[in-house]
């Protein structure tokens, strides 16, 4: 995927700090909570029966919410502090398109559906399951917002000050190296 625009506007990655920082663990831990209760919600308030040796409509519908968050949190999340949803997305979206289609196949294909325990969703379960699982992109895309305010608007620079000989920092030049380089006979 190519690099979103304004990127060589930003000022670089930190170095010295880890991909599994404190602040990122604990972003990634609310993430994950958001998209435990969402996927709770069918198994506590679904329809029907629950049942954990048969195929049932709450845990189908927990399934499906489980995984249409997660591939929906892997689009909001490729990009931070940008939103997910910010061009180039159509690769993205190319490639999650593929366990979108698994689910909905896990779902309801009568081979799958022995294999996985999972059962048909009528339209409206869907419907509710996919709104649940929408939940989790809207809550990282929300948290992203503070993200953005806090980011320093880079400074302007006037074109003809920027190459500036008198910007420029006096090199400190060995004067034997010097002399010799110009063609002048050393001492």
């Amino acid at each position: 995927e190519p690099p979103g625009d304004g990127l060589m506007t930003k000022p670089p990655r930190d170095p010295n700090l880890k991909l599994a920082n404190p602040v990122s663990v604990r972003q990634w831990a609310f993430y994950g909570g958001v998209l435990f209760l969402m996927t709770l919600m069918p198994l506590l308030f679904g329809p029907g029966e629950l049942a954990g040796e048969q195929a049932s409509v709450p845990m189908t519908m927990a399934f499906v919410v489980m995984a249409f968050g997660t591939v929906l949190s892997g689009l909001v999340l490729r990009r931070a502090p940008e939103s997910g949803f910010s061009a180039p997305v159509l690769g993205a979206l190319k490639t999650l398109s593929v366990p979108v289609l698994i689910t909905v196949v896990a779902v309801e294909w009568t081979f799958m559906q022995n294999l996985l325990a999972t059962t048909s969703l009528s339209g409206g379960q869907w419907l509710a399951a996919i709104g649940l699982a929408l939940a989790v992109p809207i809550t990282i895309e929300l948290s992203k917002i503070p993200q953005r305010r806090a980011l320093a608007k880079p400074a302007i620079i006037d074109p003809a000050h920027a190459v500036s000989p008198g910007r420029a920092m006096p090199a400190k030049v060995d004067q034997t190296k010097a002399t010799v380089a110009a063609g002048a006979p050393s001492a």
